[in-house]
């Protein structure tokens, strides 16, 4: 259901999903709500429950504390996907995970709101956080949906 989806390969052309994934907002609204029916698409289970379980837990260098800079990292990381488990984005709950993508480009991934929110910006301006959790307090706010502090 990605049609506008175009990933980039390695030079054995297998996908490597680290950033050069190009989509549209609907794509990343489709990417989310495959995780949020963890890993089924139109009845088909086409990601194994299992990814997409890990993708919202912690990495386990992150939960052991192997990754040196652990402590001071303001994200954790799952497979393939940053956590709020420090919350990061205090806007939303500590289950949100979320691909992060060039000009700090989103898909939140919010099981227990089952909710995505997908921010798609291309700018060369610094990046501000606090600019981006006022921009999903005021999406969440406009739902009626009460997530994070």
């Amino acid at each position: 259901g990605m049609g506008g989806m175009v990933s980039d390969v390695d030079t054995y052309g297998n996908f490597h999903l680290t950033g050069f994934d190009y989509g549209t907002a609907r794509d990343w609204a489709r990417y989310g709500l495959l995780h949020l029916n963890k890993g089924i698409w139109e009845g088909e289970q086409i990601v194994s429950k299992a990814f997409v379980e890990a993708s919202g837990q912690p990495a386990p260098v992150w939960s052991k504390g192997e990754y040196k800079d652990v402590q001071e990292h303001k994200y954790y990381y799952g497979a393939t996907h940053w956590l709020n488990g420090r919350g990061a984005f205090p806007t939303l709950p500590k289950d949100a995970y979320f691909p992060l993508g060039f000009s700090e480009n989103y898909a939140f991934i919010v099981p227990s709101q089952d909710l995505v929110i997908v921010l798609l910006r291309l700018t060369n301006e610094k990046y501000d956080e606090a600019e981006t959790n006022e921009v999903v307090k005021l999406l969440t706010t406009g739902l009626g949906i009460s997530v994070g502090k």
